[in-house]
């Protein structure tokens, strides 16, 4: 099955071995990939289905190098959103000496 993307479809339909584009922005680089399957979201479970259309929430699987942000697009008339900018978790930690005047009196 390989990497499965999620969301949701917001124009169209989408069908299996349909050929699409992805991209990353409006000057991302069009990347081409044929969708290999297709699930469909009801109640708690992923249902594997033909055919998607707008308003659907769904997860595909044949595209290999997607990353988060991506727009899936016709190849015809390309219409990408602007990318989800995720920042870099950061953790930020600050150790010092004990200096209180109990310190090393602990029972």
């Amino acid at each position: 099955v390989g990497r499965i993307s999620i969301g949701r479809l917001t124009a169209g339909s989408l069908k299996v071995g349909q050929q699409v584009g992805f991209m990353y922005g409006k000057d991302g680089e069009m990347r081409k990939a044929n969708v290999s399957k297709l699930w469909q979201f009801q109640d708690n479970e992923r249902v594997e289905v033909e055919e998607i259309h707008a308003g659907d929430i769904c997860a595909f699987s044949g595209m290999s190098d997607v990353v988060i942000g991506d727009t899936v697009v016709d190849l015809e008339t390309p219409h990408p959103m602007q990318p989800i900018l995720v920042e870099e978790p950061t953790v930020a930690m600050e150790f010092s000496v004990n200096r209180s005047p109990l310190a090393g009196r602990d029972k």
